[in-house]
């Protein structure tokens, strides 16, 4: 029972230790933040995730409405690369490929994911009511994805889980797909209100 403890004990120890130096400073903010995974592995989930919500969702792809998210997300991902470079934080933007999407579903939610992917419901246009409303909502989530809270969740997910390393994360993706896809929707927002 002692050597259990103490194993625990060494475990807990080398968790910290870990979790220490993989916390990163959110450069916009300044806030810490626990990042154990690369952008790379972020990426793929992401693009895995996004994928297979437009698979089984009902896009919009034209239209007044359609037109106005594409244009306000466009306008929203120039000022954010425009901000970035002209604070050195271009490396936010490595692999990012800005989608906007708006999708036929009356949950009042809007995302964005690694990468530059975002999706917008339908049924979030009613309290944006117009572009300013749009922008309100879909100025955040953007932020969200530069300051990388989708790899901070799943990390504290992973961490709380005693899976802490990349093979882990693309074990879990591998073998359990769903569940992957479900802590990856988790970290997202996707789903959330």
């Amino acid at each position: 029972m002692k050597k259990i403890k103490s194993i625990q004990t060494t475990l807990a120890t080398l968790l910290l230790i870990g979790m220490l130096y993989a916390c990163a400073k959110v450069p916009m903010t300044g806030r810490r933040q626990i990042k154990l995974f690369p952008s790379s592995t972020m990426l793929e989930m992401s693009t895995l995730s996004y994928k297979q919500v437009l698979d089984t969702a009902s896009i919009i792809r034209s239209g007044q409405q359609a037109e106005m998210v594409k244009r306000v997300g466009n306008k929203i991902a120039t000022a954010t690369e425009r901000y970035l470079k002209e604070n050195g934080f271009e490396d936010r933007l490595d692999d990012f490929s800005w989608e906007f999407n708006l999708i036929q579903d009356n949950s009042v939610n809007a995302w964005c994911m690694s990468g530059g992917k975002v999706a917008f419901y339908t049924g979030i246009l009613p309290v944006c009511e117009d572009e300013t409303g749009i922008a309100v909502v879909m100025g955040p989530e953007v932020a969200h994805a530069i300051a990388w809270q989708g790899n901070e969740r799943v990390s504290q997910s992973m961490t709380l889980q005693g899976l802490a390393t990349d093979t882990d994360l693309f074990m879990l993706i591998k073998q359990q797909p769903d569940a992957a896809r479900q802590l990856a929707n988790t970290a997202f927002g996707v789903g959330g209100q």
